[in-house]
């Protein structure tokens, strides 16, 4: 049933440094965004993610989601498309040849523009942000791409996400959720992996004035989710450990937004 056919729902996630303490493990993190992205895909909605290609990790996102919609597109339909990853400038001067024809032909690479035209003259020497100008210039492509990528998007997801050792201005997560809080984009924040998505939400829950808050001088509340879900759900979507039931908090949410429509 492609009752969510039209809609592109924005993922979001990274490793979660404190994922020990909340009792779980990379794998259920893992898991859990497999399963979501499964049940968006039958459910009809395209996906997109803004992930680093090159990202040296057990855990590299765009890999586990190529690996996902290669099987899904076989089983269902090998023609189309299903996923955008948009790539910050930075990221695309490092794809090579071979890697792009690789993920190209299970997904929609969108490539976004540096952030002015003198980005045009980059070279791939800068890639490592190891100076104050490669940090910079990494930060504000990153920024761009999230904006383009949220004008792209009819909600996202967050969970996990790093809080330390980013190359962006802030945690990418955060930027993203900071993001569609301001443009009025649906928001569905999972809590039960902590990291940078906890923290958001934790600062939602107690307002800046309460919790040292340094990424944005906004106010921001649970009421400017907006994701169809009522507080009590969405405090619901921010603590329970069973993936299940967060998936189906999410789903319930989107189809109360398609029917508010």
């Amino acid at each position: 049933m492609s009752w969510l056919q039209g809609t592109t729902i924005g993922i979001s996630i990274s490793e979660s440094e404190d994922i020990k303490k909340e009792g779980f493990g990379m794998a259920h993190l893992r898991d859990t965004m497999v399963e979501i992205a499964q049940q968006l895909l039958y459910a009809g909605a395209n996906l997109a993610y803004g992930g680093d290609v090159n990202y040296v990790s057990d855990f590299n996102f765009v890999q586990i989601l190529f690996d996902l919609v290669r099987t899904y597109r076989i089983e269902n339909n090998p023609e189309q498309k299903r996923v955008k990853n948009y790539l910050a400038k930075p990221v695309q001067l490092a794809l090579n040849v071979n890697d792009l024809a690789k993920l190209s032909t299970f997904m929609e690479l969108v490539n976004v523009g540096g952030p002015d035209e003198s980005d045009r003259k980059r070279q791939t020497e800068n890639l490592q942000a190891v100076s104050q100008s490669d940090q910079a210039y990494w930060a504000s492509s990153l920024t761009h791409m999230r904006h383009t990528m949220n004008e792209g998007i009819d909600a996202r997801i967050l969970l996990g996400g790093k809080q330390n050792g980013y190359k962006g201005s802030m945690p990418g997560i955060i930027e993203e959720g900071l993001i569609a809080l301001k443009t009025q984009k649906p928001l569905f924040l999972i809590g039960a992996y902590g990291g940078a998505t906890k923290l958001l939400i934790n600062w939602l829950h107690q307002g800046p004035k309460t919790i040292e808050f340094p990424y944005s001088d906004s106010e921001f509340s649970i009421d400017n989710l907006q994701n169809g879900l009522s507080i009590a759900d969405n405090r619901l979507l921010f603590s329970t450990p069973n993936k299940r039931t967060a998936i189906q908090l999410i789903m319930k949410g989107l189809r109360n937004l398609l029917r508010d429509q």
